[in-house]
C-alpha cells in the first residue's frame, strides 16, 4: 500500500500551528552559544561551603555538580540550575558570572556576545603562549621537558593523588624538567596554575583599575587557598613538587605577592610573571620557606645561577 503524503493543506496547516506556538513562547533571557568552564565560577559560588554541602543546598546530584567543574558535561547546565546556584551563592553578580561561565549571553545583546567571544578567542591564545614562553625559555636554559599533563594534578601525580582534608589542589598543566648539570632544587612534577586577566581596558579610569586589580586579587586568592592549606596540613605532599602561579598582568602579580610575602611555607610556591606581548618571563619570586632554603630559579640561565 502506498505511502500517504501530506496534502499542500496539511503542510501548511503544520507551519502555521508551529508558528503560533512559537509566537506564544515567551522570548527568553538567556541562550546558549557555547561550552565553557565552569570551575572557577562555581568554586567562587560555593565559597567556604564544602561541594557536597553546596550540591546539597542547590538540590544537585554531586556527580553532576563534580562533572561541571571538571568540564566533563556535553553541554551547558540548565539556567534553572545557575540561578538556583546563584541563589545559594548569595554574592554581588555572581548569576552574570555563572551564566557566562556557563557559556550563556543576553538573548538581545549581541555586541557583548561578539566581545566575550573574542575575548574567549584571546583567552585560549593566551593559555598556548603561557606554555609556549616557559617551555621554550626552559629548553634555552638547556633543561629537559618531560610530558605535559593537562589533566588535575590528583590523576598525575601520586604523591598528590588524595587529600586527607579534601583540599583540591588545582593545576592548569605540569611539566618535568631535567638538566645534565643539576642546578639545586629540581622537582619531580612543577606544577602550574594561572588567572588570566587584564584590566587595561579600565586604565583611563584610575579608580576602576584599581578596583578590579583589588576584585581580581580576592579572586586569586579564594581560587588558591587550598594550596596554602594544603601545604600547612599535609606538607608532605609538597616534598618533591614546585607549585608556580603564573600572572600576566604586573599589578595583580604585585597585589598577590604582598599578601603572601610574609607567609613562610614548608614547600615551594613560585609566582611568575610573564609578559605575553613580548613573550618572555619578566620575573619568578618564590615565597619564603620555614626551613630557610632559598631556591634558585630555573628561568635564570645557568650562568646567571652560578654568579
Amino acid at each position: 500500500m502506498p505511502k500517504k503524503t501530506d496534502s499542500k493543506q496539511d503542510t501548511q496547516d503544520k507551519l502555521d500551528t508551529k508558528d503560533s506556538q512559537e509566537k506564544q513562547e515567551p522570548k527568553k533571557e538567556w541562550i546558549p552559544i557555547y561550552r565553557k568552564q565552569l570551575h572557577d565560577a562555581i568554586m567562587y559560588a560555593k565559597g567556604d561551603l564544602s561541594m557536597a554541602e553546596f550540591a546539597k543546598r542547590c538540590g544537585l546530584n554531586p556527580m553532576t555538580l563534580s562533572r561541571a567543574i571538571n568540564n566533563n558535561i556535553e553541554k551547558p547546565l540548565k539556567e534553572e540550575t545557575i540561578r538556583t546556584m546563584a541563589k545559594i551563592s548569595g554574592k554581588p553578580d555572581i548569576l552574570e558570572y555563572l551564566m557566562r561561565a556557563n557559556g550563556y549571553v543576553k538573548n538581545d545583546d549581541e555586541e557583548r556576545r561578539q566581545e566575550f567571544e573574542q575575548y574567549l578567542q584571546e583567552r585560549n591564545n593566551c593559555r598556548e603562549k603561557i606554555q609556549s614562553v616557559i617551555m621554550g625559555t626552559l629548553f634555552d636554559n638547556g633543561y629537559t621537558i618531560m610530558p605535559i599533563f593537562h589533566t588535575p594534578l590528583e590523576d598525575t601525580d601520586p604523591m598528590l593523588k588524595e587529600s586527607k582534608h579534601f583540599l583540591r589542589t588545582k593545576v592548569r598543566f605540569a611539566l618535568r624538567v631535567r638538566s645534565t648539570e643539576p642546578q639545586g632544587f629540581e622537582p619531580d612534577f612543577w606544577n602550574f596554575t594561572y588567572q588570566l586577566f587584564s584590566a587595561e581596558g579600565l586604565s583611563d579610569k584610575k579608580e576602576n583599575y584599581e578596583r578590579e586589580i583589588k576584585r581580581q586579587t580576592r579572586r586569586m586568592i579564594d581560587m588558591t587557598k587550598d594550596i596554602f592549606l594544603r601545604d600547612m596540613w599535609e606538607p608532605e605532599a609538597f616534598d618533591k613538587s614546585l607549585y608556580s602561579i603564573v600572572f600576566t598582568n604586573k599589578d595583580l602579580f604585585e597585589s598577590y605577592y604582598k599578601v603572601f610575602e610574609d607567609v613562610s611555607l614548608n614547600g615551594s610556591v613560585s609566582l611568575i610573571l610573564i609578559d605575553l606581548d613580548n613573550q618572555q618571563v619578566v620575573e619568578e619570586r618564590f615565597l619564603s620557606r620555614r626551613d630557610g632554603r632559598k631556591d634558585e630559579s630555573l628561568f635564570r640561565s645557568k650562568q646567571q645561577n652560578n654568579q
